[in-house]
């Protein structure tokens, strides 16, 4: 009879927490399953534990080192289950897991993948947090939050069915398949924790540029397959005059380029911008804009603002209302807002913000942090904690917008233009620490140039 269930571990270099990974699998209440290791070419003392289960009934794969996404591939081509799920080396899973999922997912035939809630764990299994999904039954109209590539338990069926992963990523294979997966079926969240996410210094969690790296080539992979279209799209840079020591403050040197040249050739680069405008009340700045980027290839303006859209506390909605009232032939473009005070923010997350739009039908994308600090309130006696205990559900997460990149489609833009602002829905990129670095003073223009000599720009 064949398994109904294919579940496999997948091993490189985690020699430490490999024996608790394989036991949790063994200890599994339900027993009609395929058990799968691969080991991923370790050079730990992984395989010494794997040769202890040499006559057990697991199928144990010792491979060359292909990578991770290569290797769920295999994994998925050689199961035989009409389920199959992936348990990471450094994770368990709670003996009730499949048993759990398996029941829930035979009830639901048009779904096509379940996942858990989880604990979040320290690198010596002590639990941080458990982490509540929200409720993708009845209350999710947005899909920006995928399930995890490890612990969801998928139709194999339907994994081919999609055309599996993209073999030329090396990690975030989870949001690959989710987009796949979300674009034509229904996927469940099950509403108890059922696995271990251990977080430490190897996990892939931590190495968070190959993260965002791959998530943006994800985007446009999806975006493209579902029929995206590019449209003209204007890189608005807005601008106030900021004299210090006798120059604009946007002139001032992060590495070998000035603030205001790092994010006009942010916007040059990025494949989906076709115009750029620089909004502004600094005839020092227009001036300097139009001598050194007189022969651009991209079409870009200079838009004049008067000094009361440039005061503080006015929204820039003001301005770009006043930008498209200004033009003669009044044409309403998607726009990228780039605020010129985040140097280490790249172009990849203007791109990212426009297909994100997309692939999730959103008015407005912006560029966000995860704060996970302990946050208070005042109740009026005193500071009270924003969350009590270590439950964490997703909607209690807190994200904080940085990097200065905000996308509005032309939707969004009629809005603000007429001012009858009801956007439907807003999405965000998440940006690494160095891309939410704001540079508003001396004391963090210096401290800009001290990271610079590490980072590219």
């Amino acid at each position: 009879m064949e398994p109904l269930v294919t579940i496999y571990i997948l091993n490189y270099n985690y020699g430490k927490y490999l024996e608790q990974s394989i036991q949790s699998v063994l200890a599994q209440s339900y027993k009609n399953l395929e058990f799968i290791i691969i080991d991923d070419g370790s050079t730990d003392d992984s395989i010494s534990i794997l040769d202890k289960y040499a006559n057990s009934d697991i199928n144990i794969i010792k491979q060359k080192n292909i990578g991770l996404v290569k290797s769920i591939y295999k994994a998925f081509s050689i199961s035989n289950g009409k389920y199959v799920v992936r348990v990471d080396a450094d994770d368990w899973i709670k003996s009730d897991f499949l048993e759990c999922l398996v029941n829930e997912i035979e009830k639901n035939t048009k779904v096509a993948m379940i996942f858990p809630d989880y604990y979040e764990v320290n690198e010596q299994g002590m639990i941080i947090h458990r982490i509540r999904r929200h409720d993708f039954s009845t209350n999710v109209s947005m899909f920006d939050q995928p399930a995890h590539g490890a612990c969801t338990l998928m139709r194999r069926e339907t994994y081919f069915k999609v055309g599996g992963h993209n073999l030329d990523l090396e990690c975030q294979d989870g949001v690959d398949i989710w987009l796949s997966i979300i674009d034509r079926y229904k996927v469940l969240n099950f509403k108890k924790p059922l696995f271990y996410y251990r977080r430490h210094d190897k996990s892939i969690t931590h190495d968070s540029q190959k993260i965002i790296n791959n998530r943006m080539s994800i985007y446009r992979d999806h975006a493209l397959k579902r029929g995206f279209i590019k449209e003209p799209t204007i890189a608005f840079i807005p601008i106030r005059s900021h004299v210090s020591d006798n120059k604009e403050f946007v002139l001032n040197y992060v590495g070998e380029k000035t603030l205001l040249d790092i994010t006009i050739d942010k916007a040059i680069m990025s494949s989906e911008i076709s115009q750029i405008v620089i909004s502004t009340n600094s005839s020092i700045v227009s001036n300097y804009v139009r001598k050194k980027y007189a022969g651009i290839k991209k079409e870009l303006e200079i838009h004049l603002r008067n000094n009361a859209l440039v005061q503080n506390g006015v929204e820039i909605d003001l301005s770009i209302k006043d930008y498209f009232l200004k033009k003669e032939k009044f044409n309403v473009s998607a726009m990228i807002v780039l605020i010129p005070h985040y140097p280490f923010s790249s172009y990849q997350y203007i791109d990212s913000a426009i297909f994100s739009s997309f692939l999730f039908g959103t008015d407005v994308v912006d560029t966000v942090i995860e704060d996970s600090s302990i946050m208070y309130f005042h109740d009026g006696s005193g500071m009270k904690k924003l969350h009590e205990g270590y439950t964490r559900n997703e909607r209690d997460f807190v994200y904080i917008s940085k990097g200065g990149i905000t996308f509005y489609s032309k939707k969004a833009i009629k809005q603000i233009i007429e001012k009858k602002i009801d956007y439907k829905g807003i999405g965000h990129i998440l940006i690494t620490q160095k891309a939410s670095f704001e540079v508003t003073d001396k004391v963090s223009l210096r401290m800009a140039n001290f990271i610079s000599k590490e980072v590219n720009l």
